[in-house]
């Protein structure tokens, strides 16, 4: 798929919300349903402030020239190869600059989330979400647990399809002893958007984000999700 249309995917559902980027929330939907990647898609996707400067910052890293080639929105977004080369002097610096958490987060949560970068942070969805524990979009306010659940990227195998809602069995995350964990075999029922298809099958797998389904993904890219997820949240745990 088309980068642009495939980080749309990913982006729809909170910017519906109006929890990240710009205002006119349907004008991914349109996108969407027409299947249309031009410079005015890759424009509105250049205003998300969290998402954006990570894709850029991949791509620099692996001297790809363009943040929305599909390697880059899916390093992001699921998790691949593209994420091992990553520099982390450059992510520290990335962090504190391109993504101004020095402006965004308190000096002790700032402490926190930059020494995570030695440890093995890399610029995944899952990492901003779990570990800046401030939402940093429109609503910079500190996240919950629910919060935290629905802004993961999450993975469920299709369990029935109705009138365009997803039956998945999934994961939800958990909070116990001072300690984030996933309990699994979770059921959830997700939106599918109007602008996709809903042609989904029993056994197949498809990612999600905020309740809202984003695309089918096979048994390799579910590994990865779940392995940068799972990572992510081990770092996590370190400083709740």
């Amino acid at each position: 798929m088309n980068g642009l249309l495939l980080c749309a995917r990913y982006a729809l559902a909170p910017n519906l919300l109006k929890y990240c980027g710009p205002i006119h929330t349907d004008t991914l939907s349109g996108y969407m349903s027409e299947k249309l990647a031009d410079k005015g898609l890759q424009e509105y996707l250049s205003q998300f402030e969290t998402l954006y400067p990570y894709l850029r910052f991949i791509a620099a890293e692996n001297g790809i020239s363009d943040p929305f080639d599909p390697r880059v929105v899916e390093a992001y977004w699921i998790g691949n190869d593209l994420l091992s080369r990553i520099s982390m002097k450059q992510f520290w610096g990335h962090l504190l600059q391109d993504q101004s958490l020095k402006k965004k987060i308190p000096t002790t949560m700032l402490k926190w989330v930059i020494g995570k970068v030695p440890k093995g942070a890399l610029p995944h969805h899952s990492f901003h979400v779990l570990n800046v524990f401030l939402r940093t979009g429109h609503h910079a306010v500190a996240h919950t647990l629910l919060t935290m659940d629905s802004c993961l990227i999450g993975w469920g195998k299709v369990q029935s399809s109705k009138n365009r809602v997803l039956t998945v069995e999934t994961q939800q995350l958990s909070y116990k002893d001072s300690q984030l964990f996933f309990q699994d075999r979770v059921i959830k029922n997700l939106a599918i958007p109007i602008s996709s298809d809903d042609s989904f099958q029993p056994g197949e797998y498809v990612s999600y984000h905020w309740n809202s389904v984003c695309e089918r993904v096979n048994e390799g890219q579910v590994r990865n999700l779940k392995k940068y997820t799972l990572w992510h949240l081990q770092l996590a745990n370190q400083t709740i």
